[in-house]
């Protein structure tokens, strides 16, 4: 159990260096930045981008069901004090998402983009689209909807397609009468899926072969180049194929991870690797709002390559020299949840 948890523990580490890697080669979609457009032209930067977005998060959202569902059936967590529970995942998650949003996010918000009201309510008061800090609110939906069902139950096949069916058909139907995304609540119902995911995979104790591994590579770059063709399309009947396609693409792609991970298993970790994994919360919180003065020094001066190479170093160097000045404190430990 200590090996899987380790292999999970790696599992997230590597996701939250992809996501930091994701938003270094956003600016070169053209329409991540408001205060800059690229220079330089690198098309095969905005397609890894947009690979990458098929499955970092949501395999985040795996990991995370499947911790929660390892330290439930190991030892007894999340079966007492419900409301002693949430309280703690409420200063886990919900107490760095506001006090990080005040005190870093909108700042940089304000210098890059300007003092608009509507937008600072709409964006981070209502939280309907509070930057990278996203994840937050919604992993806490997530545990509160985990905590509730898997209190009588436990993960099955039959549980793992309602949620499918859930995130896929609910998620769509909420887009399309137009709720309002606040606090993350219309994502949190398209990721239950890969939440649930995480914890059938514990459940379940599988583990995946080198051939289905191999298999999931091959399916989730495939249905990626097959969900670029089809994006764009007004056909209902593509646009349908389409959500099914991206939903599958995703699942391949949190599988081929899973797979890997657990093919290289939890073996000795380097000093580096032990940082990353100490201060990965932090560097979650703080990195995106790095790249902005990193994008106005280096765009068009530099190949955009090892523009988002040194963005990367850069980011990931400061963010967690923040965390470990932050950790110093008990009050600042608290606060950002370090």
């Amino acid at each position: 159990m200590e090996d899987r948890l380790k292999i999970n523990d790696n599992i997230k580490t590597a996701m939250m260096l992809a996501v930091v890697l994701y938003h270094c080669c956003m600016f070169f979609t053209g329409s991540w930045f408001d205060r800059s457009t690229p220079v330089f032209s690198a098309n095969y930067l905005s397609v890894f981008a947009r690979y990458l977005n098929t499955f970092h998060v949501q395999t985040f959202a795996m990991a995370s069901g499947f911790l929660f569902y390892a330290l439930k059936k190991e030892y007894g967590k999340y079966s007492g004090n419900f409301r002693v529970d949430i309280g703690k995942r409420t200063k886990r998650l919900l107490l760095p998402y506001a006090i990080t949003n005040i005190v870093w996010v909108l700042p940089f918000y304000i210098v890059f983009s300007g003092f608009d009201v509507k937008a600072i309510v709409y964006k981070y008061v209502f939280g309907c689209a509070p930057s990278q800090l996203w994840f937050l609110p919604m992993l806490f939906w997530l545990f509160l909807l985990a905590y509730v069902v898997f209190r009588k139950h436990r993960p099955s096949e039959v549980g793992l397609i309602a949620s499918v069916l859930i995130s896929i058909g609910g998620g769509y139907i909420l887009s399309t009468i137009g709720v309002k995304n606040v606090l993350q609540i219309v994502t949190a119902v398209r990721y239950a899926m890969y939440y649930y995911f995480g914890t059938y995979l514990y459940e379940k104790e599988i583990k995946p072969s080198t051939s289905l591994t191999v298999m999931s590579v091959i399916f989730s770059v495939g249905g990626f180049a097959l969900s670029s063709q089809l994006a764009g399309s007004n056909l209902f009947v593509l646009k349908a194929v389409n959500i099914l396609v991206s939903s599958f693409t995703s699942f391949a792609g949190i599988f081929m991870v899973y797979g890997f991970a657990n093919l290289i298993g939890c073996k000795e970790d380097n000093r580096i690797w032990r940082g990353l994994k100490k201060n990965s919360f932090g560097v979650y919180l703080f990195h995106q709002q790095l790249i902005y003065p990193c994008i106005m020094l280096l765009n068009g001066r530099v190949n955009p390559v090892i523009q988002v190479v040194i963005c990367f170093m850069v980011l990931g160097f400061i963010s967690s020299g923040i965390t470990e000045f932050l950790r110093k404190w008990k009050a600042t430990k608290v606060m950002f949840g370090l």
